[in-house]
């Protein structure tokens, strides 16, 4: 394997190289935070639960700032990440994610004000 690289000249290719495998390496960083942020919702629950006796439901289950805190955060980082020019590959999968994230803040803002 080395003699393949010195055969190569793999020395004379370092800096780009490198800077592959730097992109490469921030890409995986996207994709990985990209599947945290996906994860993290597995384990977030919410219910309608009765209100005393008058026939009306509130949000129950995960804490309205629980999820309201998650939403934001998330947000924010996806935003953030749609900048790099790093998360050209992931384009679609993010531009997605901003509008499920979107669409769910907007649901949980109409349920938690009616």
């Amino acid at each position: 394997m080395l003699n393949r690289l010195i055969d190569l000249e793999a020395a004379r290719h370092l800096v780009r190289l490198e800077e592959i495998s730097d992109s490469a390496s921030k890409e995986f960083n996207i994709e990985k935070i990209m599947n945290k942020m996906q994860d993290d919702w597995d384990n977030v629950n919410t219910e309608l639960k009765s209100w005393k006796d008058t026939g009306t439901f509130i949000v129950g289950g995960a804490s309205v700032d629980e999820v309201q805190t998650i939403l934001d955060d998330q947000i924010v980082k996806t935003m953030t990440m749609k900048g790099s020019p790093f998360a050209k590959i992931f384009e679609n999968r993010i531009s997605e994610w901003e509008n499920w994230l979107q669409y769910t803040q907007q649901l949980f803002d109409f349920w938690i004000k009616v």
